[in-house]
């Protein structure tokens, strides 16, 4: 049946190879220095050839944390300065702004 799951893993459920990584990288990690305290640490570093740490310890984060998706914001306010804005204009903006941040806030 189209659009009516049946089996398999439950949403979210990472597969086998997903799991299997993250475990030995957690492994790995015991050992060794996680990758974004190596980034901190050769931000200080003099070596000639942190540029190449640096590359594998930014390709490496991808790996285990998530990244910053860009946020659209959008508003229905006039776009205008605001000492052109009539005092309900002005009310408007404050409004929108207002329900903008404490919605954020919330997320």
């Amino acid at each position: 049946m189209k659009g009516i799951k049946t089996g398999g893993r439950e949403k979210g459920t990472p597969n086998k190879l997903s799991r299997e990584f993250a475990e030995k990288y957690d492994e790995l990690i015991t050992e060794h220095e996680d990758p974004l305290i190596i980034l901190f640490k050769m931000l200080s570093d003099s070596e000639a050839e942190r540029h190449i740490k640096v590359k594998a310890a930014s390709e490496l984060l991808s790996y285990r944390y998530a990244k910053c998706r860009a946020v659209e914001v959008t508003s229905n306010v006039i776009n205008k300065p605001a000492r052109e804005m009539t005092d309900e204009e002005l009310m408007q903006r404050i409004t929108v702004l207002d329900a903008s941040i404490a919605a954020h806030a919330l997320a």
